[in-house]
Parts: structure tokens; sequence; C-alpha cells
């Protein structure tokens, strides 16, 4: 179905959007274990992007590289995860930085690295003043308890 929307969208002028899309698929093909065709859909994205101009959604897209490249066993996830956290930091996407740094912060967690004098996660997550009960940023406080950094706030 997403794939049959994103043709849709293809016909209309609004090609910008299109890396967005792709990364939905991505996220898609992630969830039903079809690591290649995401990265496949990662990779057009990006692509698609640098033909625009238009790089909004590369944070995010890298984010989605990172967490199809755990799936597939491969470990240039954490490779990923950080070149998502500098694009969203170069932009001032904050939400964006926050899903990044979450991803990165479990996959040190799957991999029992966590370094509790980090605080990128804490600072990130604090940078919020509202908005504390949407999901992106319950996971991080939910994230952020389970390793035990003291001082987080509602």
């Amino acid at each position: 179905m997403i794939r049959q929307g994103l043709d849709k969208w293809r016909a209309l002028p609004m090609e910008a959007t299109e890396p967005y899309f792709l990364g939905l698929l991505a996220e898609a093909y992630g969830a039903a274990g079809q690591v290649e065709l995401g990265l496949d859909a990662i990779n057009q994205g990006l692509a698609r992007a640098e033909i625009t101009g238009e790089h909004f959604w590369d944070a995010e897209l890298y984010r989605f590289r990172g967490e199809l490249f755990l799936l597939g066993g491969d470990n240039r996830a954490e490779t990923s995860f950080r070149q998502a956290i500098t694009i969203a930091r170069s932009q001032q996407a904050k939400l964006l930085e926050l899903r990044a740094t979450v991803s990165l912060q479990q996959l040190h967690l799957a991999q029992d690295h966590i370094d509790r004098d980090d605080r990128c996660l804490l600072k990130t997550y604090e940078w919020f003043r509202e908005g504390f009960d949407t999901p992106d940023l319950q996971k991080a406080r939910t994230l952020l308890c389970k390793i035990r950094i003291p001082d987080v706030k509602d």
C-alpha cells in the first residue's frame, strides 16, 4: 500500500517530500523483515534528497538505515545513528536528534555499553519544554530511567 501511495505521490509536483515517504517505506520493509528492500528505499530517499536539494529528512533516513543495519546484523548501525545525530543537530531538528539519540542509546544498552557519564540523551531530552506525553519523549524518558541517568524531569 505504501508503494502504491508513493507511486501516486510521485505523479504530483511535490517531489521534495519523497525522501520522507521512502523512509516510511523503508521502515515498513524493516518491520516485515525485508532489510535489503528497506536499505534500497533509504538509498533512493537519500539520492532523491540530493536531486531535490531537500535534506530535511536526511537524519531520519540515516536513523532508519541504522535500524535496518541492526535487523540485518550489520555493525554499521552505530555509524548511521551518529550520522543522523550530526545531521539533526546541524539542522537544529531536536525531535529527529532525540529519535537518533534514543536509537544509539538503545544499541549501547543492547551491547551492555552504557556510559552513564554520557549526557547526550539527557541534554536532548531536557531541551523540550512540553510534549512529555508524546511517544518519542516517553520512550526517551523510559530509556533514561533504564540506564539510570539521574535528574530526569517530567
